[in-house]
Formats: structure tokens, C-alpha cells, sequence
């Protein structure tokens, strides 16, 4: 599966999703939250279009915390995203165990990315 990202897809990425969640009625995910996903990514990374290509990324929209008393495994929908040359495109759609908070958006980054980073974050303005 590769579907980009944008309004043109919007079915095709709601028709995967309501595949993967099957019944689930809880902790699922919508196609704004994967925008939504998306706009946190690129500003928390901070760097062009051209070094983003390749970048993957995890999301659990989902995530939280759980009492210990808690007697099951919460699950919720994940998506996996990749950064392409076209944008953004939906390459997973899974149920599995929810994350935790600190783990809600999981970036795997290229060499090309990680020295864009650097870049960025070691040279700025007085």
C-alpha cells in the first residue's frame, strides 16, 4: 500500500482504515488525524521537502497512559507514513498495543535528514 496523502485519496485511505479497524469502535483514527500527524511532523522537524524524502514515520493518535488496574491490552490504529517526492503517503494501517504518550509519533530519519537537522538547529540568527 501506497496511497498518497490529500483530499484527491481521502476515500481510498477511509476505506484501508475501516478495513484494519474492523469493529473497533475505540481508539481508531480519521484521515484529519493522519493531516493532523503530518503538520506535527513537519514542524517539529523543521527542514525543506527535499531532505524529508524517505522519512517514515509511526503514529498512534491514540496514545495514553493506563492504569496498572487496567485488565486488558488497549489497542488502537496505527498508521505508518512515508515522505515521498509527491508528499506524504499512507504505506500501513494496523491495529496493535497503544502507545504511550512519549511514543505517539515515532520518526525514522534519513542520513540526508538527520545532517538537515543539525544544519538547522546548529546555525541561527542573534
Amino acid at each position: 500500500m501506497k496511497i498518497i496523502v490529500n483530499e484527491k485519496n481521502k476515500k481510498k485511505i477511509e476505506t484501508c482504515i475501516a478495513e484494519a479497524e474492523g469493529r473497533a469502535t475505540v481508539r481508531t483514527i480519521t484521515f484529519e488525524q493522519i493531516e493532523y500527524a503530518i503538520e506535527r511532523i513537519e514542524k517539529e522537524l523543521d527542514i525543506t521537502a527535499k531532505y524529508m524524502r524517505g522519512v517514515t514515520a509511526c503514529v498512534d493518535p491514540n496514545a495514553q497512559d493506563f492504569p496498572r488496574a487496567y485488565k486488558y491490552t488497549p489497542q488502537s490504529t496505527w498508521v505508518k507514513l512515508e515522505r515521498c517526492a509527491s508528499g506524504w503517503a499512507v504505506i500501513g494501517i494496523w491495529r496493535d498495543i497503544t502507545a504511550s504518550p512519549s511514543h505517539a509519533i515515532c520518526v525514522s530519519l534519513t542520513k540526508e535528514a538527520k545532517e538537515a537537522i543539525i544544519e538547522n538547529k546548529t546555525k541561527f540568527e542573534f
